[in-house]
């Protein structure tokens, strides 16, 4: 009898703990309040920790309608809004014709071709000059590379130009401020396609734009 009292009075212990430390602050209330562990300041209690949310995009349309010419004729195409998991930045995607696929990276890959693709990539502490250099010289295996050069169309930041004997490669690289990033939006696909998936990647490219992150906490 004995054993059995304390047995159940082990159990009830153990529920109540249980029962505090979900309730604790190890699990916020509202999704997207958890704090890296880095960002803590073991100085301050968890109730005064900073939070880290992501930027609203909603501001931006869910679809929008792009003019494009495509083979010689002007056509009208529906773009659907993606972005990254922390919504750093927003791109319309040609669904009809592409698919999205998010990691590390995020790749849009032509539904009937995976040699057209848009990456898009984010680099931590360095410079578009930095970025600009390497990339150059990884792209001057495979292909003739122009630039990098200023442009301010469709992407402020650098550009690169490549060619090869039957592929195009467009490589945009531009800062993000307000977090110290680069992104590149890198464009490959086979000369032969240029007036059709490519005219579609570069309407896709024309949407891109980075997203203030400065006064999100």
């Amino acid at each position: 009898m004995r054993k059995s009292m304390a047995y159940v009075l082990f159990l009830t212990a153990l529920m109540i703990g249980l029962i505090f430390f979900l309730s604790s602050d190890f699990f916020p209330d509202k999704e997207g309040e958890l704090v890296d562990e880095q960002e803590i300041d073991e100085s301050k209690p968890a109730t005064e920790q900073e939070i880290i949310t992501s930027p609203e995009i909603t501001d931006h349309p869910e679809t929008i309608v792009a003019e494009v010419g495509i083979n010689g004729q002007q056509e009208e195409i529906e773009l659907t809004r993606y972005s990254d998991e922390g919504n750093t930045y927003v791109i319309y995607m040609d669904e009809s014709s592409f698919e999205f696929e998010d990691g590390l990276s995020q790749t849009i890959t032509a539904k009937d071709s995976s040699l057209v693709t848009l990456t898009i990539e984010s680099i931590p502490d360095q410079l578009p000059e930095q970025v600009a250099r390497t990339r150059a010289e990884q792209f001057r295996q495979d292909f003739s590379i122009n630039g990098p050069q200023d442009v301010t169309d469709p992407i402020d930041g650098l550009y690169l130009k490549g060619s090869s004997d039957a592929e195009d490669l467009h490589v945009y690289i531009t800062l993000n401020p307000m977090e110290d990033t680069v992104f590149i939006v890198t464009a490959r696909y086979p000369s032969a396609q240029a007036e059709g998936l490519g005219a579609r990647i570069d309407a896709m490219i024309n949407t891109f734009v980075i997203e203030d992150t400065r006064d999100v906490q």
